[in-house]
């Protein structure tokens, strides 16, 4: 082979790995089916709603009608990012409604606002790239893309041109296999490190 093409191979195999070991950590830990925060405080919203709707229930059977406020009713229950629910009556029917992260109506994601009558809308569901750019999960994403070039970079210098030859080339899988998941490992221990606390 021509140091040309083997350079091509390394440059590409290099890059590979990094994007590999990037996207890995940033999937898990930041955009994936794990997003712990959203989904507690999602499930929060929805039990605290189930909850007012029982006594709201029980104070309609007592007193004939439900009440015009939740202040009136002596109970101010609030959404899972601390806000207080808000609370009406539409045709006989209670309403609960939550405004999300963001407190203002509309929104998607963790924008998104939740009601009693709707506690799973569409807009829910955010796309990976808003998920990764946005500011809670900005320290994650850069720690996995800083993992991500540490692993081109060790994958480039780790490929040197005397281990391309078709009898070595099961070997040289096996070694970027087992490299790809140690550092992509090694690349999620360093995105859980900067989860924000919250503090």
């Amino acid at each position: 082979m021509s140091g040309q093409k083997i350079l091509r191979i390394r440059l590409v195999l290099s890059v590979l790995m990094g994007l590999a070991v990037a996207f890995v950590p940033l999937y898990l830990v930041v955009g994936g089916p794990s997003s712990r925060d959203l989904k507690f405080q999602r499930k929060y919203t929805r039990s605290a709603f189930k909850t007012v709707e029982r006594m709201l229930e029980a104070h309609r059977r007592q007193h004939g009608s439900y009440p015009s406020t939740l202040k009136e009713f002596g109970y101010e229950k609030q959404d899972g990012w601390g806000r207080p629910m808000l609370y009406s009556v539409h045709n006989g029917v209670p309403l609960l409604e939550s405004l999300g992260r963001d407190g203002v109506r509309g929104g998607i994601g963790t924008d998104a606002d939740l009601s009693n009558q709707n506690p799973s809308p569409p807009q829910i569901h955010v796309p990976f790239w808003t998920r990764i750019t946005d500011p809670d999960a900005l320290q994650m994403t850069l720690a996995a893309c800083i993992s991500g070039l540490f692993a081109t970079f060790l994958c480039f210098s780790g490929l040197q041109s005397q281990t391309f030859s078709p009898s070595t080339l099961p070997l040289l899988g096996f070694s970027l296999l087992l490299s790809l998941g140690i550092a992509a490992f090694g690349a999620i221990i360093i995105t859980i490190v900067h989860v924000p606390s919250g503090h």
